[in-house]
């Protein structure tokens, strides 16, 4: 009820992960992060200081469950509190009452049946039940740590006890294993994006360090196979459309001129780590692939018919990319025969990957000491 309260107070904005971290400087809430060893964070109560500290090793989505539990002991009035592992992770087994409560206070307040039912419906998992890998890609879009997510859905009665135990028991990797088919390309802690269709919603923020597959319709018996032309070192781009992701909302198509999207060297931002054709049964293709000689179709899949009759169904090709460094990075394939270079290409897919830095909150949050003085001074 108390997060409840707090968000139709704030009138929160719903239609994605919750700003904790701007919330709680809006009320009042020192806020910062440390190296603070096994700690994960605590809630400092002094007089009429109010603060919160967070483990500043610690991913950002686990910073951003931390700081709503802290933000819990305090709209719960709890006194000044130091939180480790068991405090935070949910799994329950003789925690006290007051870290249960302010469990229950992060999960609903991060979580809300409203965000979570409108995640469901958005990855087409609202009717279905849900696997490991399914569960984290909605604790990618509600921008939570896996596990926080596996028992927050265990309270929705979306899992049952069993399948929330096994599944936080064997942890994200194994979720985004199964996501990923292997074993990841970069860091083991970086988010998963798996890009198959346009019509992917891509909800939250693509970090430094994360891990994007890109996975396209190919037979290469057609003698047509999809090669990178982009990263290359190239800064500008000359796609005449490209998918935009802006690392927040949805991919949008947009029509642009050759050198009109400025990037800042497109192998700066992102890295190609893997490119391998795998044989297996096409069951859909990617929507967003388009090529000259595509026959009109009212299907809404409007491109499979034509891709399956020019590519059949002989596997996919999967490219891996890693998110580098900050600012705007260009992926573009082209379906084209590997011995004609100067073969046109029969299909092209472009897409521009916005990637932001790996933590929000480093130090003190900024603008509030700039703040603190200014209230000093008036």
């Amino acid at each position: 009820m108390a997060a409840a309260r707090l968000h139709a107070r704030l009138h929160t904005d719903l239609s994605g992960p919750v700003d904790v971290f701007r919330i709680v400087q809006e009320l009042g809430i020192w806020l910062n992060s440390r190296p603070l060893g096994n700690l994960f964070g605590f809630y400092l109560r002094q007089d009429d200081a109010l603060g919160i500290c967070l483990n500043a090793g610690h991913p950002e989505t686990l910073q951003r469950y931390t700081c709503a539990h802290e933000l819990g002991h305090h709209l719960l009035g709890h006194a000044s509190n130091l939180d480790d592992a068991a405090d935070i992770d949910g799994a329950g087994g003789g925690t006290p009452a007051q870290e249960r409560a302010a469990q229950v206070f992060a999960g609903n307040f991060l979580m809300p049946l409203g965000l979570v039912n409108r995640v469901l419906r958005r990855l087409d998992l609202y009717d279905r039940s849900l696997a490991a890998a399914d569960v984290y890609q909605i604790s990618r879009e509600l921008d939570v740590s896996y596990t926080a997510t596996v028992w927050r859905l265990r309270s929705l009665d979306r899992l049952d006890g069993p399948t929330a135990a096994a599944y936080a028991k064997a942890g994200a990797a194994a979720a985004k294993r199964a996501l990923r088919g292997g074993l990841p390309s970069g860091s083991v802690r970086a988010d998963l994006w798996v890009i198959e269709q346009a019509g992917d919603d891509l909800i939250g923020k693509c970090r430094v360090g994360d891990e994007i597959l890109l996975r396209l319709v190919e037979n290469r018996s057609t003698g047509y196979i999809w090669q990178i032309e982009e990263p290359a070192g190239t800064s500008s781009v000359a796609a005449t459309q490209v998918l935009a992701w802006d690392g927040r909302e949805n991919l949008t198509a947009q029509s642009m001129r050759a050198g009109q999207l400025a990037l800042p060297s497109t192998n700066d931002v992102l890295r190609v780590a893997a490119d391998r054709h795998i044989e297996m049964e096409i069951r859909r293709a990617p929507e967003f692939v388009s090529g000259p000689d595509e026959p009109e179709t009212n299907s809404d899949e409007p491109n499979q018919a034509w891709l399956r009759e020019v590519l059949g169904t002989g596997g996919v090709r999967e490219i891996t990319v890693i998110a580098e460094n900050r600012g705007d990075g260009l992926l573009r394939v082209e379906l084209r025969p590997p011995w004609d270079a100067d073969a046109p290409a029969v299909a092209t897919v472009s897409l521009v990957i916005r990637v932001v830095a790996p933590h929000e909150l480093d130090g003190f949050a900024p603008r509030q000491p700039l703040a603190h003085v200014a209230r000093l001074a008036a």
